[in-house]
């Protein structure tokens, strides 16, 4: 059975199905972003035939999200998506990736999930940077425009300075450094569950990278995090990135994956 979840249900059992996993922190700050503002983000919760909660699907701002903590739901939720979102694809955690696939679900995208455990060294920031007195919302376009292909198809600056803002005020928190007038590096927990805070946007620009910038910019990021008593979370894509988290402190936590349903074949 798939509910549509009035306030009560998202505190009693959807957050307590999602919490403490990459896609959850980020469906956790979906629904405390645009919640109450868009009235196209609309949150469900998956339970079993005896009535256990089993996970969450959230669906806001053009993305779909998918947590199960259990199997038991796993075919109530596959048929719920066949039927709202034919051919949509959808983030998901390892473990409901798990779950999905034996019901026509196919793997699009995956990566790892990273858990911040300790540091592994004290990073200091390196020599001829510093943070900047405000981090301007078009700078750090320019920046992550720069550093990742495809940021600006996918992200129209109108869209990113929007996303940005409200997130901000949901307790989104960026650093940087610069030299002079230019951003350089940056780094950000731009979403928080009650007990998680996921790492994003980690990136530096082609000159200044190798000098210990993003290094710097998430130990201090997940230090601060974890003196609030949250875990932090990063999902990555590649290997090399793993590594780089691993060699800063982190552990792996699992995986994500983004599924689609299996095209159909007539006879």
């Amino acid at each position: 059975m798939v509910t549509l979840c009035d306030r009560d249900t998202v505190l009693r059992d959807f957050f307590a199905c999602v919490r403490n996993t990459a896609v959850g922190c980020q469906m956790e700050m979906t629904l405390s972003t645009y919640g109450q503002r868009d009235p196209q983000t609309a949150a469900w919760t998956v339970y079993s035939r005896e009535g256990t909660a089993c996970g969450g699907i959230v669906s806001s701002a053009g993305s779909l999200f998918v947590c199960l903590c259990r199997q038991e739901g796993a075919g109530e939720c596959a048929k719920f998506l066949r039927f709202l979102f034919p051919g949509r694809p959808f983030s998901c955690d390892g473990k409901t990736e798990e779950f999905l696939t034996p019901y026509g679900f196919g793997t699009a995208q995956s990566g790892d999930v990273l858990r911040f455990h300790r540091q592994s060294q004290l990073f200091l920031m390196p020599g001829g940077y510093h943070f900047p007195q405000e981090i301007r919302s078009d700078k750090l376009y320019a920046l992550l425009c720069t550093c990742f292909e495809g940021f600006r198809e996918d992200h129209t600056w109108e869209a990113f300075a929007a996303d940005l803002f409200l997130k901000r005020k949901a307790g989104a928190q960026i650093l940087g450094l610069a030299q002079g007038d230019t951003l350089c590096a940056c780094a950000g927990i731009y979403a928080l569950g009650a007990n998680t805070a996921l790492l994003s946007a980690v990136a530096a620009l082609p000159g200044h990278r190798g000098k210990g910038l993003a290094r710097f910019l998430v130990s201090r990021l997940c230090t601060q995090q974890q003196h609030w008593e949250r875990q932090v979370l990063v999902m990555t894509r590649t290997p090399s990135l793993s590594q780089f988290y691993e060699n800063i402190g982190f552990i792996s936590d699992g995986r994500w994956a983004v599924l689609k349903e299996k095209e159909r074949t007539c006879r």
